[in-house]
């Protein structure tokens, strides 16, 4: 059962020639299937400059950086990047705790 507050936006803009994915709320076991839904569509529509902006974004549990590695991955493959932009503190330390910001850099 998904908690009450367990929720995510995903909000994409074109910026020249990145793709930006805003995402806010909460990026975890109960939300992270839509982050990859709207992601795995972008890359099938060979938009492989993707910048996530993470200035809205709450929390990231394991499953949410599960998903941010299976993007990269993703996107690395089809020769391109993708680039984390201004996570809070909380979620940097997530990021951080787990090594991800030297596959994964951060942009503030």
């Amino acid at each position: 059962m998904r908690p009450a507050e367990s929720q995510l936006s995903v909000t994409i803009t074109r910026v020249g020639d990145d793709t930006v994915l805003a995402l806010a709320g909460e990026l975890d076991l109960y939300t992270a299937a839509a982050f990859r839904e709207r992601a795995v569509d972008l890359v099938h529509d060979a938009r492989l400059r993707l910048v996530v902006d993470m200035a809205a974004l709450h929390f990231v549990d394991s499953t949410g950086l599960g998903a941010l590695v299976a993007e990269l991955n993703r996107v690395r493959t089809g020769g391109g990047d993708m680039v984390l932009r201004n996570p809070n503190p909380a979620v940097r330390h997530s990021i951080q705790i787990v090594g991800l910001e030297r596959a994964l850099p951060i942009r503030d």
